[in-house]
């Protein structure tokens, strides 16, 4: 009996492939889990920041400013754990959570649902909640963690509102509609907003605003590599990079809206709050860009598949190494359906994968 089990257990263990193990087991886990692994690190550091006693939440220096001009006073006069130094239209979506006595909490838990409907709405891998300025726009219930999901679901002149710099990538896009709804709520609120009060103390904000920001977009002397990279990337990319990469007095929770845009290894890049590495971020989407692009025209160079053959004889045939839409295989694949794998590892290309 004992022997006829033996023999069973070496007839089943003949055909098994355990895999990878040890070392290299080791390392096929890290490259497809590093990003996570990544941004949890970054998070957990600003995080820590944050919760640090006598911290304030971003969103506490817009409330302040709003009850200050809805009780008559100028917004940009006193500091509140920072400077207000946004344009008067930013006061108008900020009124009804400063009227509310419990408006800051409510902010909060707008950031945390905005940050979670953005991965949804771009159908990322879950761990991309941990993208580090995403973090931080939810954990300092910032108007930032708002802007993109805005945009995704057909609300970017509450986003413009909200955030000017939200315009660029619908300008580059061509998403006019939004722009000019967003123009005519500026021109009918101007009356009652302090746009005059603004105007007169623009150096001084201005001021206030650069000495506050991180500054983390391209520095002039990287400026023409920025912008080489952004026409290399194609306006599709370019119009969610455009903010991080030019928008000038930058912080690192601007790049959230860079997300539809990013690959993994890029979004890595975009997580550490430096120039260098946006326009690092910049240059590697360039370059897998022209990569899918190279890959898009090997797929077109296939010959069509034989009248009557099964999706076995399709399926067999080599593919490329970046993920297809449902129905994009083969004969009617475009470069615009191409997209970088998020989830799935490719040895083809360091840092894909995650």
């Amino acid at each position: 009996m004992t022997a006829d089990v033996r023999q069973e257990d070496q007839g089943h263990g003949e055909g098994h492939d355990p895999g990878p193990h040890g070392l290299p087991f080791v390392f096929a886990w890290f490259r497809r889990h590093w990003v996570a692994f990544w941004f949890a690190a970054l998070s957990a550091y600003w995080l820590f920041l944050i919760a640090q006693p006598g911290s304030a939440l971003m969103a506490d220096v817009y409330l302040v400013a709003t009850r200050r001009w809805l009780d008559g006073l100028d917004p940009w006069t006193l500091p509140y754990e920072g400077w207000f130094a946004a344009p008067p239209i930013t006061l108008l979506p900020m009124v009804p959570f400063a009227i509310l006595p419990f408006g800051r909490w409510l902010l909060l838990v707008v950031a945390i649902a905005s940050g979670i409907a953005t991965i949804r709405l771009l159908r990322l891998p879950w761990y991309w909640i941990m993208f580090p300025p995403l973090v931080i726009s939810m954990a300092g219930a910032g108007i930032d963690a708002w802007i993109l999901p805005l945009i995704l679901m057909g609300h970017g002149w509450l986003a413009v509102l909200g955030k000017l710099y939200a315009a660029v990538p619908l300008a580059l896009l061509g998403r006019w509609r939004p722009l000019v709804i967003a123009g005519i709520v500026i021109l009918v609120t101007a009356p009652s907003l302090p746009w005059g009060a603004y105007f007169a103390q623009f150096p001084t904000i201005q001021r206030h605003l650069v000495e506050q920001a991180q500054d983390l977009s391209a520095p002039l002397y990287l400026m023409p590599v920025a912008i080489v990279a952004l026409l290399v990337m194609g306006r599709d990319r370019a119009a969610w990079m455009a903010v991080p990469a030019l928008w000038p007095s930058t912080q690192l929770y601007y790049n959230t809206i860079a997300l539809p845009a990013l690959t993994p290894l890029a979004a890595a890049l975009l997580a550490v709050p430096s120039p260098w590495c946006t326009v690092g971020a910049c240059v590697v989407l360039a370059v897998q860009t022209k990569h899918e692009a190279r890959v898009a025209s090997k797929v077109r160079q296939l010959p069509p598949t034989p009248p009557g053959a099964s999706t076995q004889d399709v399926t067999a045939r080599p593919r490329p190494s970046i993920a297809l839409p449902p129905g994009a295989w083969p004969g009617r694949i475009r470069a615009k359906d191409l997209r970088w794998p998020r989830h799935d590892v490719d040895d083809s290309w360091p840092g894909s994968g995650g």
